[in-house]
């Protein structure tokens, strides 16, 4: 079961069981959503943060990246340049981007059934 911490237009979610263990996330809805997820349990790190608003939050995520917290595989990029908008909301990396466009591609030359 997912906890939540709330800000004012971002979140920071709990959640103890996923299939690497516990993840915390710093989540925000916007015209470009960002949904940046820690393996383990970081919630102290960012509960006293969280008043402080999300710019707060994100430098505290950083910190811990570069302090050793392994980001999980389903956190997007913190390189907001290296991400590309696919639709409307819905962005990817641009490694999953360049390599969705070369299978496409070399789909388009082939006869799938």
């Amino acid at each position: 079961m997912n906890t939540f911490i709330e800000g004012k237009d971002f979140w920071i979610s709990y959640n103890p069981f996923t299939d690497k263990g516990a993840e915390t996330a710093l989540c925000r809805e916007t015209a470009r959503p960002n949904y940046l997820i820690l393996l383990g349990d970081y919630t102290a790190d960012f509960e006293p943060l969280v008043s402080q608003g999300y710019d707060a939050c994100l430098e505290k995520f950083k910190q811990l990246v570069n302090d050793g917290a392994e980001m999980s595989g389903w956190s997007e990029s913190l390189d907001e340049e290296e991400d590309v908008q696919v639709a409307p909301g819905i962005w990817q990396s641009k490694e999953d981007y360049e390599a969705n466009r070369d299978y496409d591609a070399m789909k388009d030359g082939e006869n799938f059934v």
